[in-house]
């Protein structure tokens, strides 16, 4: 279990790095300002351990990318907004249409999470997650 969540960590560390260069692909809405040094960062309920178990309880793996064993990554970027909504949810790295189109609806649908905070307020911050379509040997 520590051995998966640190390799979690590290992932999803290296994906908030890494989808620095996909900045350029998709601009945020100018009305949105986001910061980058934070006091308490954003949490899922639950962390990320609840996080996973949301994901997996809601996924669903589209029958047409099943039907033609399409698997990868979907990598999105959304907004945290102030009270913990998720908004703004994009695709930076694409698989499929209808992976793609999964991972946006999931993720759209989530609860809300604890803000940001910086400087002792709640603001709203840009967020990167990869989601994993992998299909199962039956």
């Amino acid at each position: 279990m520590k051995k998966t969540l640190s390799t979690l960590i590290a992932v999803l560390f290296i994906l908030s790095v890494k989808g620095q260069k996909y900045d350029s692909l998709k601009k945020p809405d100018a009305n949105i300002l986001l910061y980058t040094d934070h006091e308490v960062h954003p949490e899922f309920p639950g962390g990320i351990d609840g996080f996973l178990k949301f994901i997996e309880k809601h996924i669903r793996y589209p029958a047409d990318a099943r039907k033609i064993k399409k698997q990868g990554k979907v990598v999105l970027q959304f907004i945290i907004e102030r009270d913990g909504r998720v908004t703004h949810v994009t695709v930076m790295r694409s698989v499929f249409a209808s992976l793609d189109q999964e991972a946006v609806r999931v993720v759209s649908n989530s609860p809300k999470w604890k803000p940001d905070i910086r400087n002792g307020k709640a603001v709203s911050v840009r967020y990167y997650v990869p989601i994993n379509f992998t299909l199962t040997k039956q």
